[in-house]
């Protein structure tokens, strides 16, 4: 019972911190607080960054004080995922929309971003940064990957996340999603092995490099940003 009564207090401590973080959040016409639709903390901790439906970012310190509202484009939509690199010692926030825009922000340099890539026709569903911090993968609605080079921030090529026939016999029946890939995530120490999930019950490994699922693991539902 005691460890039972430690768990609950436990949980309505950290119910209470999350109501405490967003008491100022980002409010509808209507008055009503907006959803949240994405969560992440800065490289550095400083600051955890909050994406909203009608396309705002918050910035809040970590005692919950929202700093700096970020704003991802005149067109409303959902920020569909979040990253925080670092670039010359400073902390960049990478987010984009379901409408088809990357956006950089500079934190330091004022609410609208300071780089945007727009990836025609394709809307973004979730995006992820490589462990060099070189390229990004953002994910398309047609099963599709831009790997975006953030030097650059030009689009350098596309992947095919679609089922398709692998070079390896034992996937030749299950390479590729044959539905919405809604979740990406590059390996943590190998630049050319990205991680996706789908709303087809698997996750995939592919290889940058061949253009080619090397792995699926099945049974796993991944239905948002969440790898």
């Amino acid at each position: 019972m005691a460890g039972a009564s430690h768990a609950n207090i436990a949980r309505a401590s950290a119910l209470w911190h999350v109501e405490e973080i967003f008491r100022d959040t980002a409010l509808s016409d209507d008055g009503k607080p907006l959803p949240v639709h994405c969560l992440r903390w800065s490289e550095s901790k400083q600051f955890l960054a909050s994406g909203h439906s009608n396309g705002e970012i918050q910035l809040r310190l970590p005692d919950g004080l929202c700093t700096t509202t970020l704003s991802s484009g005149n067109r409303p939509g959902p920020v569909s995922s979040m990253r925080w690199l670092m670039e010359d010692e400073k902390e960049l926030l990478i987010a984009d929309t379901p409408w088809g825009r990357v956006n950089v922000f500079h934190p330091e340099n004022g609410r609208s971003p300071v780089d945007i890539v727009d990836l025609p026709d394709e809307g973004s569903l979730a995006l992820d940064v490589d462990c060099g911090q070189k390229c990004i993968a953002a994910i398309g609605k047609t099963r599709t990957a831009h790997l975006i080079d953030i030097a650059t921030m030009q689009s350098m090529a596309k992947l095919d996340f679609a089922k398709h026939r692998s070079l390896e016999p034992s996937l030749a029946l299950g390479a590729g999603h044959s539905i919405r890939v809604s979740s990406v995530k590059w390996h943590p120490t190998h630049r050319d092995l990205l991680i996706t999930g789908s709303w087809d019950n698997t996750i995939q490994i592919w290889d940058t490099r061949r253009k080619e699922s090397v792995k699926v693991f099945y049974g796993m539902n991944a239905g948002a940003d969440c790898l």
